[in-house]
């Protein structure tokens, strides 16, 4: 913790001058639960007059919140007083939640300590062995309700009490982010409404509790067209054209950036060009959705003419990408075993299938699975867009499933829930999906043919050599579409592979 003190100093300082705190924000992608507290408590015991002091609801749309009450205070701490339901908060799904951390923070979690002396870890706000949390980490946080008597002195009715990291990704909660605001302005919406929430004839009791809003979204797809790229100081990746080319118009982003750690645990690739293949990949099959987060840097300028620097914000955004694994493969949840990839699937691993069987899906999509070498090879009426000595062109992307699970002794990659990743990540137990690029097209689908008449028939077999982890589990696929409008739009350079090295 003195790590964390001394790094804390040193974040009060800005521009040479002292602040007397620093704001974090929080996104609440869910409420999970709500909790065992009671009131009122009499010798620390509830009665039967004792009601519950938070609730989980959900409405019509989907979306979760969580209902805390506060209660009257006693002369004993164990104890709590009646329930007032005149001072209630309210934490809705895609709001900001604000923790405002002083340097007395830190020494003041230094002073817990047990009955033997030592410091209590159970009590302290921040993880213990934890300097840093990086963007995008999911974390746990324990909401404690205040008594009345705090609120009235101008207190929150609701307090973060403890920080737990959660190993695992918005993967996770694939299925609930459904209902996440789809723009910055609608997240502003939610955040103020649970920030000026009162039952009738009160006032909002926990006015701290919340941030502005207008800090994230989730856009569910991303334009086709999308164009990423290694940042040039090894950061990460920045993406482009994010979305170009969509009917529905929303904020202009030029560059999204997706930094290092991020990336490598949203896509499990060790290189910034695999990673940038896979996102690319994704997004011409529409199955690629970004958190998208805003964020300001402080950049120093000088005016022409004069010596004097100038330090000035500048917006940022950063991203974690969700790749829909359903969406790519062409398998739609909603049908369950209907769905025609889920009933090859499942009569190929009954053993049903002795012969060549081919199905034709919605929007263009061709299913065809052969039993010799089991495998189901996938058409997703999508293309890979590029451009090459000047001239744009398009390649038809092809998925070859192997149906065969894997196993590797030495497996040290398991994630915990369900995810995509190159074949250099070592999981214990997962099959293949290759990734193949037809022959060159022009932009409207045509044939090309050379100076002879000679059509283009080479295609890029292996473009992106990719395993399903089989040891993790993941909740329902994505739904949604949303779209905008970029300033300006970057050409993808002409594919290529060198992504058989991986295979075993």
């Amino acid at each position: 913790m003195k790590e964390k003190a001394r790094l804390m100093q040193v974040a009060m300082q800005t521009n040479g001058k002292e602040v007397k705190s620093v704001s974090f924000n929080f996104a609440v992608v869910t409420p999970l639960c709500a909790g065992w507290g009671k009131a009122p408590l009499v010798g620390g015991r509830p009665n039967a007059q004792s009601r519950w002091l938070s609730e989980i609801r959900v409405g019509e749309d989907g979306v979760r919140e969580l209902l805390i009450r506060s209660f009257e205070k006693t002369t004993n701490p164990q104890d709590k007083g009646d329930v007032r339901d005149d001072m209630q908060t309210l934490v809705r799904q895609g709001c900001t939640l604000r923790l405002s951390v002083t340097k007395k923070t830190f020494e003041f979690e230094k002073e817990k300590k047990d009955k033997k002396g030592k410091a209590n870890q159970a009590n302290r706000l921040f993880p213990d062995n934890v300097d840093v949390i990086q963007p995008f980490t999911l974390v746990k946080l324990f909401l404690k309700p205040n008594n009345a008597a705090k609120v009235e002195s101008k207190g929150d009715a609701v307090t973060i009490k403890q920080i737990e990291l959660l190993p695992m990704t918005l993967y996770a909660f694939a299925g609930v982010m459904r209902a996440f605001p789809v723009t910055m302005e609608e997240q502003k919406v939610v955040t103020q409404h649970c920030k000026t929430f009162a039952p009738e004839g009160s006032s909002p009791c926990s006015p701290y509790l919340f941030g502005g809003g207008e800090d994230c979204m989730y856009v569910r797809r991303v334009s086709g067209m999308l164009h990423a790229e290694a940042s040039e100081d090894g950061s990460g990746v920045v993406l482009h054209n994010v979305f170009q080319g969509l009917e529905d118009k929303g904020p202009a982003m030029d560059r999204v950036h997706i930094p290092a750690d991020v990336l490598r645990r949203y896509t499990n690739c060790h290189t910034p060009e695999r990673a940038c293949k896979l996102l690319q990949l994704a997004a011409c099959c529409g199955a690629l959705g970004l958190v998208i987060a805003r964020g300001f840097v402080v950049v120093s300028t000088v005016a022409e003419g004069d010596d004097e620097e100038v330090l000035a914000k500048r917006v940022v955004y950063r991203a974690a990408p969700i790749i829909d694994l359903y969406r790519m493969l062409c398998i739609d949840p909603a049908k369950g075993a209907e769905d025609e990839c889920l009933s090859l699937l499942a009569a190929a691993a009954s053993g049903e299938v002795n012969r060549v069987r081919s199905c034709n899906k919605e929007h263009g999509v061709v299913l065809r699975l052969d039993p010799s070498d089991r495998s189901l090879l996938i058409y997703p009426y999508a293309f890979y867009q590029f451009s090459e000595d000047g001239k744009d062109y398009m390649r038809e992307v092809s998925l070859r499933v192997d149906l065969t699970v894997r196993t590797r002794k030495e497996g040290t990659g398991d994630i915990s829930d369900l995810q995509l990743s190159h074949v250099e990540e070592r999981v214990s137990r997962y099959c293949r999906i290759v990734v193949d690029l037809g022959p060159r097209l022009t932009v409207d689908g045509e044939p090309i043919v050379d100076e002879d008449g000679q059509y283009d028939n080479d295609g890029i077999a292996q473009f992106l050599c990719l395993q399903l982890n089989l040891t993790a589990q993941r909740s329902g696929g994505l739904a949604g579409d949303v779209a905008s409008s970029a300033k300006v739009s970057r050409k993808r350079p002409a594919p290529c592979t060198d992504d058989v090295s991986g295979l075993d």
